[in-house]
């Protein structure tokens, strides 16, 4: 198999190959590169995308886990393998993201994360290293509103409509694979290509936009802490971060389409969001119910006998 696979799964990848060096983050070889975010990117101006943030593990150690978008005050998109942090304390770091001083004033705790009902992650390992990826879409809302200048619009166009067209995709994963990753950091941009995808990339998810880098950027590639960040055209979040194969010098990335998962989306944050205000406007009738009780029985003559 000549391909080399990366598939953003730190956790699970930490008990199947526990046996391999921190030196040695892929499956299929020992990379020397000390850049865990996106290779030979650029620093992303924050003020062009506020609305890309990262996931803070907290727990158990502290680290870069996965990039995401936020869709509104309370809410925000990521890739569902991201999940497997959650048990871990996850906090979306929202601003200001190198100088680290300033963590816990721009971060919040995620309150729950919602992946879609038809996700599923297949490893096998019998022989070779075969993964299977689908709907890799996850919600995640938060414990309160944050305020940004503006948040990500999911694009509702087919991905099939977009071949030939460039992108752009922002991460913003740790530094370093050997010892201490430092957690502060710009985010990084990359440039790529829509392209169709090839056998390889179909044989992990059969439903995914796939991009190339660049000619004249081929060294351009997402990494570990990338996962869940967007895909970006015209301005608008087009696919979710998903995995990364090699064919030698040429890298092709998988991203999970959001126009395939718009209705879910609003039917989960529907569902949510309606359901807080019904249960406070509950608890409102009961408290004026007893209330009302309460004054019948007070202003209520006491019973006299003869």
């Amino acid at each position: 198999m000549n391909s080399e696979f990366h598939l953003f799964l730190f956790s699970v990848l930490c008990v199947l190959f526990s046996n391999i060096s921190a030196s040695g983050p892929s499956i299929y070889r020992n990379d020397s590169s000390k850049h865990l975010r996106i290779i030979d990117g650029t620093d992303a101006d924050e003020s062009e995308y506020p609305y890309v943030v990262l996931l803070i593990q907290t727990r158990q150690g502290w680290g870069r886990m996965c990039t995401a978008s936020l869709i509104s005050e309370r809410w925000g998109i990521t890739a569902a393998h991201c999940k497997n942090y959650f048990p871990y304390g996850l906090r979306v770091w929202t601003k200001d993201f190198n100088d680290f001083g300033k963590f816990r004033d721009n971060s919040v705790e995620i309150a729950e994360m919602i992946t879609h009902p038809s996700y599923r992650l297949l490893i096998r390992m019998k022989g070779r290293h075969d993964i299977i990826v689908s709907n890799d879409v996850a919600l995640f809302r938060l414990q309160k509103t944050v305020r940004l200048p503006r948040y990500a619009r999911l694009s509702s166009v087919d991905r099939d409509t977009l071949m030939g067209r460039p992108a752009i995709y922002i991460g913003g994963g740790a530094r370093r694979i050997d010892g201490f990753n430092p957690l502060q950091g710009a985010l990084q941009k990359g440039e790529g290509v829509i392209v169709p995808c090839d056998t390889a990339m179909k044989r992990v998810s059969k439903y995914v936009i796939c991009t190339a880098s660049k000619c004249s950027k081929r060294a351009q590639r997402i990494y570990y802490g990338d996962s869940g960040g967007p895909l970006i055209m015209d301005g608008q979040v087009v696919g979710v971060c998903s995995y990364v194969m090699e064919h030698g010098t040429v890298t092709s990335s998988g991203y999970a389409p959001v126009s395939c998962y718009l209705d879910w989306i609003y039917s989960v944050i529907h569902s949510r969001d309606s359901g807080e205000p019904r249960t406070k406007r509950r608890r409102s009738r009961r408290k004026l119910f007893y209330k009302k009780i309460k004054l019948f029985y007070k202003k209520r003559k006491p019973y006299r006998h003869g």
